[in-house]
């Protein structure tokens, strides 16, 4: 995934619950690659992208260093979880159809 793509999580992110996923809580694993010209502290260039795509940048969140592709430009793995609880309106629903059984 790349980072221009952490938009598609911003909803998730800030409610802390998933309609995708409803009924159940999950730690949603995300795995980004991208690349930066600062070898020694990405983080300086890459949380700002990932601020502005996801609207905050995790608290654990780990750069991993992949290869070097050129001078100045190097890839790295920026990888973090999410945690999402059950949504409420899924979880209701999960319920119902629990107790009237399959259609």
């Amino acid at each position: 995934l790349a980072l221009d793509f952490l938009d598609a999580f911003r909803e998730m992110a800030e409610d802390g619950k998933s309609r995708l996923f409803s009924g159940s809580a999950l730690e949603l694993h995300i795995h980004c690659h991208c690349f930066a010209r600062e070898k020694d502290h990405p983080e300086l260039e890459i949380n700002p992208r990932i601020l502005a795509a996801l609207g905050h940048v995790p608290s654990k969140i780990r750069y991993r260093e992949v290869r070097d592709v050129a001078p100045k430009k190097n890839m790295y793995c920026v990888e973090f979880c999410l945690d999402l609880d059950a949504n409420d309106e899924g979880a209701a629903a999960a319920a119902k159809r629990a107790r009237v059984g399959p259609p």
